[in-house]
């Protein structure tokens, strides 16, 4: 008897390299299996192996680096586990990716790793710490790569690492007295700036001092950010105009402030992690939301675009609130 047509295109199918999109990883307290979907449909592309306390997720060719506490896990481009890094000085707390997605720098009990992703080795240690302790709160990389800020919660204080030397520049620098280094729309731009504690989507700081302004949750590289204030949860267009209350796409209600993980793309979608329940939403409402649903709660939320010429990510550890002064 022939073999059913429709099960051999669907054998066909399962033996192709997933497709390219943006993903979006779904890490669990209690599983070291990450939800994967693609972004910003958020259709199940499966699950991925995920280090114990997983936070981050960065992309660089085939691979994908999801960071947790204490170690590197590395994916090929079918979410299959090819490697794991070990962070001997766990846990770890912080981790970006330079410009063109050559090296992967993650923060973990007061030193800097240096992980190439060619080879997804450690190139380097650097004890950036040991003199004034302090574990960072994030990293921040500015677009040229020279340069690497190491940046702690409720200080307005960052250590410096260059990066072509390899060598932690003496003394620190003041956020608040660098805006052209902080000039990015990612921390604000000509503006105090001030690191806050831990809290999901990958901002390393906040801006506009008040004792009433809102959280920061997340923003994007362009500039556009998710806020949380006492009664909703909002959405700031890059050019800074009036904040729009994000909505729930079932029952068009406003969303109430929520301390679950949040995550923002480059394109402005907003990613919510909502009692098993994963929404995507455009502020502008030109695209209609996307839902899907976990197996279990979130704990954290990391975007991983899809590699590009021009790879830069700024990420933290979550969950976790930040507060503006």
């Amino acid at each position: 008897m022939p073999f059913p047509r429709f099960l051999i295109v669907l054998a066909l199918l399962a033996a192709l390299p997933l497709a390219a999109a943006d993903r979006l990883f779904v890490f669990h307290a209690d599983s070291q299996e990450a939800s994967v979907f693609a972004a910003p449909s958020l259709r199940s592309l499966g699950s991925a192996p995920a280090p114990q306390g997983a936070f981050a997720a960065f992309r660089a060719g085939d691979k994908t680096f999801l960071v947790g506490s204490a170690q590197v896990r590395v994916l090929d481009a079918d979410l299959r586990a090819t490697a794991s890094i070990e962070l001997p000085d766990d846990p770890a707390t912080a981790a970006t990716f330079d410009a063109l997605g050559q090296q992967l720098l993650v923060a973990a009990g007061g030193r800097l790793y240096r992980i190439d992703t060619l080879s997804a080795r450690i190139d380097s240690t650097l004890d950036v710490t040991s003199e004034t302790g302090g574990e960072a709160t994030a990293l921040y990389l500015p677009p040229d790569g020279r340069r690497l800020y190491w940046l702690r919660a409720g200080s307005r204080q960052a250590r410096v690492v260059d990066l072509a030397t390899n060598l932690v520049l003496p003394g620190t620098v003041d956020l608040a007295a660098s805006p052209d280094v902080f000039s990015s729309g990612l921390l604000g731009s000509g503006a105090q700036v001030f690191p806050a504690g831990l809290f999901s989507g990958g901002v390393a700081g906040v801006f506009a001092p008040s004792q009433t302004a809102p959280a920061l949750l997340a923003a994007n590289a362009a500039g556009a950010k998710l806020l949380r204030s006492t009664e909703s949860l909002l959405y700031v267009p890059a050019d800074a105009s009036q904040p729009v209350p994000l909505a729930d796409p079932t029952t068009g209600d406003a969303l109430a402030p929520t301390s679950q993980p949040v995550a923002i793309g480059d394109d402005g979608t907003a990613y919510l992690a909502l009692d098993g329940r994963l929404l995507a939403v455009d502020p502008s409402g030109a695209k209609s939301a996307s839902t899907a649903w976990t197996l279990s709660a979130a704990t954290g939320l990391a975007l991983a675009p899809e590699p590009g010429p021009e790879q830069t990510s700024l990420t933290q550890r979550s969950p976790g609130t930040a507060s503006l002064w």
